[in-house]
This record gives structure tokens, C-alpha cells and sequence, in this order.
């Protein structure tokens, strides 16, 4: 029996052989077959860390370009509090650092202060009191606020130009680690706020063979961003369906049996590497 199954599956192969070139000519020409995942836009970063900020979990999460990633329980900005403001989302850049600032505005010390939007930063308070909010709900005036643990821990290994990336949850736009290899690459520019707005409105309406999308930005190294980047919001529950590319692959059998001569064996490539379609996860 094994050596009749052995036979057939020469033979088939042969047969595949006999027709394989027609029949892949074919296939590449026929509608491609679906996909189906979420399209999110994707920004490279080229630095080797980034701070996170889920204001849906009031947690940061460091993340290192090695895969790890340190979380530290935080509160945000609660606008329901007397001259309070929500935190703002969006992909912003470390501007100043200062162990202990002082806010003219409430006039208390702000300590380990890292500012990344104006006037909106990490920071820790004297005495710990606040600590009973964090990662648990916004409690702070539009700060991030972080246990003094946590901002010593930090202030040493963010410095000025670090990316912040401050979301929701579900957000349209996504961050990746890559490296100046990756070809096609270009650094985000002062003049790229319509193609950013672009590419937020193409995730929205799950366009993914959309124009503005085939570009890949990047976000520089240690430089301040010269423009403000939004993340928008992704419903969830949003998919959308992109195309595969058929391609003919020689099938390469053992040396121990002869080979066809002619035989193909055909594989399934998506066609988003023609087009930066940002993150998408396989449902």
C-alpha cells in the first residue's frame, strides 16, 4: 500500500508537471483569493525605546527594541475635576526633563518631570497620598502622573526626543521598531500633516489599497517631532479584506527520487508587500 500511495503521488506529480506552467499562468491571471485582518497605520520608529501610555488601563508601558517591556501603573488628566483637563492622545516626543519642577499653576513640586505636550508631562508629588489612584483612574489635572519609584526609574533611561505614544486603545495609527535598512524609509517632515490625516481617514474606512498608505514614514531618532501627530480611533470590530498574490514556487524533492521535470507547487503570498499596510492581525 505504501508503495501504491508512492506511486500515485509520482504520478500526480508528473501530471502537475505535464500542465503546471499552463495552469500557474492561469491562477496568476484569476481574481486573487481573500484575507481578511484589521488595518492599522503604521509609523517606524529607528529609536530603541518608547513609552506608552494606555489611558484605557492608566498604565505606561516601556517598550525596548529587544522585546522587552516594563509597565508601571499611572493617572491621567481627569477633565470631571475643578480646572482639570483629559490627557491628551497622540504620538508625541520628550521636550524637557527636571527632577523636581515647580508648577506655577498649582504650585506644587513636580518630581521627575518629563514633559512631552506643552505643559503635559510625567511627574511624581511629594508624600503618597495619590498613589492609591494610580492604575486605577485619572486623578490628575491633564499629567501623567507616576509613583516617585517609578519617575526615578525613568528619568534615567528616557532622555529628550524619546517617543510617547498616548492612546485609548484601538487606535487607527501604530508604532513598529525598524531599522535605517528597511528600504523605502522616509523620516516624518513639518509638511506631512495632510498625508498623516490621510492615512487615519483610510484606516477609518478600512481602504486599505489606499495611496497614502504605501509610503513608509518614520519616526527620527532623538529629535522633537515639528508637528502634531494624532492616532485616531479604530472600531475593533472593523475588518477588511485585501487580496493575495498566487505565485509558482519549484518544488524541490528529495535526491533519492527522481524529480519531474517540470513540476510547480503553488503558494500563497499576501500583496500587501506592495503596500505599507501598517499592522494587520490575522483573525
Amino acid at each position: 500500500m505504501k508503495k501504491l500511495r508512492s506511486a500515485l503521488g509520482l504520478m500526480l506529480l508528473a501530471l502537475i508537471g505535464e500542465f503546471g506552467n499552463a495552469w500557474g499562468q492561469s491562477l496568476l491571471t484569476e481574481p486573487y483569493a481573500p484575507s481578511f485582518a484589521k488595518l492599522r497605520d503604521t509609523l517606524y520608529l529607528l529609536d530603541t525605546t518608547y513609552l506608552e501610555v494606555r489611558l484605557d488601563q492608566q498604565m505606561i508601558h516601556h517598550h525596548f527594541r529587544s522585546g522587552r517591556v516594563e509597565s508601571y501603573p499611572c493617572s491621567s488628566g481627569d477633565p470631571r475635576i475643578k480646572d482639570g483637563i483629559a490627557t491628551r492622545p497622540g504620538i508625541f516626543t520628550v521636550q524637557s526633563k527636571a527632577k523636581k519642577a515647580m508648577s506655577q499653576e498649582f504650585q506644587v513640586y513636580l518630581n521627575y518631570w518629563m514633559g512631552f505636550d506643552g505643559g503635559i508631562g510625567f511627574h511624581g508629588l511629594d508624600g503618597r497620598s495619590y498613589y492609591r489612584y494610580l492604575g486605577r483612574r485619572a486623578s490628575s489635572h491633564g499629567c501623567v502622573r507616576i509613583s516617585n519609584e517609578t519617575g526615578a526609574k525613568l528619568f534615567g533611561n528616557v532622555r529628550n526626543g524619546t517617543t510617547v505614544y498616548v492612546h485609548n486603545g484601538s487606535p487607527a495609527r501604530v508604532i513598529a521598531f525598524a531599522d535605517s535598512s528597511m528600504p523605502g524609509l522616509r523620516p516624518l517632515g513639518t509638511d506631512d500633516a495632510d498625508l498623516l490625516a490621510a492615512r487615519l481617514s483610510a484606516v477609518a474606512s478600512g481602504r486599505w489599497s489606499d495611496a497614502s498608505l504605501a509610503e513608509r514614514l518614520a519616526i527620527p531618532r532623538g529629535k522633537r517631532l515639528g508637528l502634531k501627530v494624532g492616532v485616531g480611533q479604530a472600531d475593533p470590530r472593523l475588518i477588511v479584506q485585501y487580496p493575495l498574490k498566487i505565485v509558482a514556487v519549484p518544488l524541490v524533492l528529495p535526491r533519492s527520487r527522481p524529480a519531474p521535470s517540470r513540476a510547480m507547487f503553488l503558494s500563497l503570498q499576501p500583496a500587501s508587500e506592495d503596500h505599507d499596510l501598517s499592522e494587520r492581525e490575522a483573525s
